[in-house]
């Protein structure tokens, strides 16, 4: 046993840490219900190649808590249709997906501290 995924499983939003390297898989990561990573949205599981990347995966900047982010109000403007219009994001300042209601086009974004009520 690694002393590493001993730590990456003591962490309190992991569930469950598959070494299966020895089969030429991964090391399987999976999240208690209500986190998800933050570079895969709705995913709460991911595979990783050595334990380093793992990690650094599961930090907890890595980690959405689903049920503590509140939704904000803000408004932007779409890149492409230049459309200036409202959109439900987080209150955790963190990267998330935008969605412009006249053209359907998305991009990332982040809420700024000035703009949380």
């Amino acid at each position: 046993m690694s002393k590493t995924l001993d730590r990456i499983r003591k962490r309190p939003w992991v569930a469950y840490v598959d070494d299966e390297r020895d089969s030429g898989s991964s090391i399987i990561v999976t999240l208690k219900d209500g986190y998800e990573f933050a570079g895969n949205e709705g995913c709460g599981v991911e595979g990783y190649e050595n334990v380093a990347n793992a990690l650094s995966g599961t930090a907890r900047n890595c980690i959405f808590n689903t049920q503590t982010i509140k939704p904000v109000k803000v408004v932007r403007t779409c890149p492409r249709c230049k459309t200036h219009a409202y959109h439900w994001g987080n209150d955790k300042g963190v990267k998330h997906r935008i969605a412009c209601a006249r053209c359907s086009h998305e991009w990332m974004g982040r809420i700024k501290k000035e703009e949380m009520e």
